[in-house]
């Protein structure tokens, strides 16, 4: 099997996710990490992401290297600290959007993919990639401007339209 080279990918990546995603920093005081990648040389699992986090809250902008996928998701860094019956994790954005808007909304990418109803298709996401990050972000601050600013209290209500427990 040969490796395949996604540093052009990567770089590209990076490049927009810090344009784009910049005003977590300068807006909000988040604190960005490094790219970091996963499963470099296989090729089904392959990612990068990039994670912004503040003592309340991290946020993952991650793409799959084969083009299958671009996400993100908000991670409460303080979770075990809240009662198990509200406790959550994860959420992505996805979930975010369809509980602020009843389910009427769905991120740009979740729409062409679910519209799909598989993968995209070959190099799709790779090489509309600037667009892709461009939407995610504005649909970030857009739907999610309570969770960026560090009020994670609408997390279990939108865990639980996840799980299907509460109507919409």
């Amino acid at each position: 099997m040969t490796d395949t080279d996604y540093s052009a990918v990567i770089d590209e990546f990076d490049r927009h996710v810090r344009n784009y995603f910049a005003y977590l920093e300068t807006e909000y005081g988040f604190a960005a990490s490094p790219t970091r990648t996963r499963d470099i040389h296989e090729p089904r699992d392959a990612g990068v992401s990039i994670r912004y986090k503040t003592d309340a809250v991290g946020i993952t902008i991650g793409l799959s290297l084969i083009g299958a996928g671009i996400a993100v998701t908000f991670k409460n860094l303080n979770w075990i600290d809240i009662p198990k019956n509200k406790r959550v994790k994860y959420v992505s954005l996805d979930s975010v959007i369809a509980y602020r808007t009843t389910g009427t909304a769905k991120s740009l990418l979740h729409e062409l993919t679910s519209a799909r109803r598989k993968y995209w298709p070959d190099g799709f996401l790779i090489n509309n990639m600037e667009l892709a990050i461009q939407s995610l972000a504005s649909q970030l601050k857009q739907h999610a401007a309570d969770i960026i600013s560090g009020d994670l209290s609408s997390l279990p209500d939108i865990a639980a339209l996840d799980r299907g427990q509460i109507a919409t």
